[in-house]
């Protein structure tokens, strides 16, 4: 009865502490999947959204744009700087109207997501490069990469 009772008490033991790992590593396999869905943005927004700002800061007031489902998706970063350039001359990203929208850099998030910035605010020639560098964010890879 005792090495009975004993094989029953290890076995559970055994059962338990498998349980406990497949857990541990269900668990961690969720909260990856969780972590790269809030990180990485919806394809939809990487590919059609873009924020207009009307400084080169990220607190600065801003504007968005989504491209139509029927628009193609061959060259997304100019539609985007045309988009925010149709923004910016209609006023609705600084609240003034413009004849002409300030030359634009084309910024990418961590998430994938588009911000287009003014240039030359303070009449210093920057790359985008710079400017985007500047804000802590890296210019724009093509959307399929």
């Amino acid at each position: 009865m005792e090495q009975w009772l004993t094989g029953h008490i290890r076995a559970r033991r055994r059962r338990r502490r498998n349980l406990a790992i497949v857990g541990a590593v269900g668990a961690g396999a969720v909260s990856l999947g969780l972590a790269a869905w809030i990180v990485l943005a919806p394809r939809e927004v990487q590919e059609r959204w873009v924020d207009c700002y009307a400084a080169a800061d990220l607190d600065s007031a801003h504007a968005g744009a989504a491209r139509s489902n029927s628009d193609p998706l061959e060259d997304r970063d100019a539609i985007a700087l045309a988009m925010c350039a149709d923004l910016w001359e209609r006023g609705l990203v600084d609240g003034a109207p413009h004849e002409e929208a300030p030359e634009l850099a084309l910024c990418m998030r961590p998430d994938r997501s588009l911000a287009a910035f003014p240039r030359n605010a303070a009449g210093v020639v920057e790359t985008d490069r710079d400017l985007c560098a500047g804000l802590g964010l890296r210019t724009p890879t093509p959307a399929a990469e």
